[in-house]
């Protein structure tokens, strides 16, 4: 008996080891959409021969955050014509820009809605909309 206890020690004292090794992430579980900020308004660009809506965000947190943006567009019906997605790993205080990239729509007038969630699925940052044509 007195073998279990000190192999599950061991084994305990291990993983706790190795976990304060690591570096610090948020619990974005329980954040909120303050933890970005959007800085300024989306702007269309063009990357090689796809348009392209930068966003730049900023981290309001003290740990680095890692948040996927998407941008959801639609046409005038209000219907879910396309979606893209980008990846930002924000060090605390720092911002960064995402590109999220549209290819395929037909021409016509659409709006894009962006905003930035954690990889557990809660929004990190509040959304805003824009209009483009393709």
């Amino acid at each position: 008996m007195a073998f279990r206890f000190g192999a599950s020690a061991l084994v305990i004292g291990l993983l706790l080891a190795s976990t304060s090794a690591e570096a610090a992430m948020a619990d974005t579980s329980v954040g909120g959409t303050s933890n970005w900020t959007i800085v300024g308004a989306p702007r269309f660009s063009t990357i090689g021969i796809s348009p392209t809506l930068a966003t730049t965000f900023q981290n309001n947190l003290d740990v680095a955050v890692l948040g996927i943006v998407i941008m959801v567009v639609h046409n005038n019906l209000g219907q879910t014509v396309f979606y893209s997605t980008a990846t930002l790993n924000l060090t605390r205080g720092f911002s960064g820009t995402a590109y999220t990239v549209e290819f395929g729509l037909s021409p016509g007038l659409y709006k894009a809605t962006i905003f930035a969630f954690s990889p557990s699925g809660v929004a990190i940052s509040n959304s805003t909309t824009t209009s483009f044509s393709a």
